[in-house]
């Protein structure tokens, strides 16, 4: 199973495999269809194989390379070495390609990459925040494929992000209006989340 994986992962990222899975499963329906409905069967399975590798390949990629790395990966510590901005637009900004390096289990040293449009996080979610020059981070790896890593979610630390920003909102707050009850009770509860997450 764990080859098959690989398989799917690395198809995923080339794309070119795809369409040779799809000339290769049309050979086989017009070779074994019956002479009538030859025609109509190779259209009809060639018309869906195509749409699900388009589908694979450019919407569902991050989720499917996200569960398979996770599941059959190695964990290891990779390091943000240098980011430049590429001449490409995702969703109207600009996608930046961050050169990354890590060591695998046996000491290999990797050097590869990733774009801000992989969308390479496990577990997967709508927003990214990706790791900034410099900055270490949390990634799996499969051996056979060490070129190709995701990005492991720190949701403690995320958290304690968001509840940072909102008592740093909330003492702004309280310096306009320092008597307000509400914005004290707030400042409270939200300290005590803070202490309860161990930020």
């Amino acid at each position: 199973m764990k080859i098959l994986s690989i398989a799917i992962i690395w198809a995923l990222y080339k794309v070119w495999p795809l369409f040779i899975v799809i000339v290769l499963a049309l050979v086989i329906v017009n070779r074994l269809a019956p002479p009538p409905k030859r025609h109509a069967m190779t259209v009809v399975v060639g018309f869906l194989l195509l749409v699900l590798c388009v589908v694979s390949a450019f919407f569902l990629r991050p989720m499917i390379v996200g569960f398979l790395t996770n599941y059959y990966g190695e964990v290891a510590q990779g390091k943000v070495v240098s980011s430049a901005g590429l001449s490409r637009i995702h969703n109207e900004q600009r996608v930046f390609r961050s050169h990354i390096i890590y060591k695998t289990v046996d000491g290999q040293l990797i050097e590869t990459f990733f774009d801000s449009d992989d969308f390479n996080f496990y577990p997967f979610r709508n927003s990214v925040r990706y790791p900034a020059v410099g900055q270490e981070f949390s990634l799996k790896y499969i051996p056979e494929l060490p070129q190709y890593v995701i990005i492991l979610r720190d949701d403690k630390k995320e958290q304690c992000e968001k509840l940072r920003l909102k008592l740093y909102e909330l003492q702004n707050k309280l310096e306009f209006a320092p008597g307000n009850a509400e914005f004290l009770r707030e400042n409270q509860e939200l300290l005590a989340q803070i202490e309860a997450q161990g930020c």
